[in-house]
C-alpha cells in the first residue's frame, strides 16, 4: 500500500552531483512507480533526459516514488505512461522530478547543470503530448522528408566530387545543403555560378 505522506528530495551531497528517476516497469492500468538516486554527473550511469511542457500545475496525477508519493502534472503523466518498459526499468532525467521545485537551495544548484545534464544524456527525449488523428501521418511525412533529404545530400555530395574534387570541401557543403531541398538547390546554383558545375 502506497502511503500517504509526500515525496521529500534528499539533499545533494556534494556539489557535481544530480538525481535519476529510475521508472519501474508495468503495464497498461498499473499505477506509475519510480524511484530517485544519487549520481555524479561526471560518469554516471547511461540515461535519457526528458524535454516536455509541464502543463497546468493545478491539474496532477499523483505517482508512487520510493514508497511515498510524489504529484506531477497531468502531462508529465501521460509522458511517464508512454515512456514506461513493460519489463526493464528506464533510467530518466526529468527536470519537475530530478530537482526539488519546493527549494531554492536545490534550484540554485541543478538548474545552472542543465546543458551539462541534457549533453551528458544518451538521448534526449521530446515529448509532445498526446496524439491526434493526424499525428502518425505528420511523422510519417516528417520522416519520409528526412530520408530524402539524407539521400539528397548523399546524392550531391558524389556528384560534386565527381567533377571537382579538390575544390569540394564536403564539411561545409554538408553544412551548407542541411536545410534541405531549398539549401540543396541554392548551393548547386552557387557552384553552376562559379563554373565548378555544368
Amino acid at each position: 500500500m502506497v502511503s500517504r505522506q509526500t515525496f521529500q528530495h534528499r539533499p545533494l551531497a556534494e556539489p557535481g552531483t544530480f538525481r535519476l528517476l529510475l521508472l519501474e516497469p508495468s503495464c497498461k492500468g498499473q499505477q506509475l512507480r519510480c524511484t530517485i538516486q544519487h549520481e555524479r554527473l561526471e560518469g554516471s550511469r547511461p540515461y535519457e533526459a526528458l524535454s516536455y511542457c509541464w502543463g497546468l500545475l493545478e491539474s496532477q496525477v499523483n505517482v508512487e516514488c520510493d514508497g511515498q508519493v510524489i504529484p506531477v502534472t497531468v502531462n508529465c503523466s501521460a509522458a511517464l505512461l508512454q515512456l514506461r518498459h513493460r519489463f526493464r526499468r528506464r533510467v530518466l532525467w526529468i527536470d519537475a522530478l530530478c530537482i526539488n521545485q519546493t527549494s531554492d537551495t536545490d534550484k540554485a544548484a541543478q538548474i545552472p547543470l542543465m546543458g551539462q545534464i541534457y549533453s551528458a544524456a544518451d538521448r534526449v527525449l521530446v515529448w509532445l503530448g498526446d496524439g491526434a488523428l493526424a499525428t502518425n501521418l505528420v511523422l510519417f511525412r516528417l520522416n519520409a522528408a528526412a530520408r530524402l533529404d539524407a539521400r539528397l545530400t548523399r546524392w550531391a555530395l558524389g556528384k560534386l566530387k565527381e567533377r571537382n574534387p579538390d575544390t569540394v570541401d564536403p564539411t561545409q557543403l554538408v553544412w551548407d545543403i542541411s536545410g534541405g531541398l531549398a539549401g540543396l538547390k541554392l548551393r548547386l546554383g552557387l557552384y553552376r555560378q562559379q563554373g565548378e558545375c555544368t
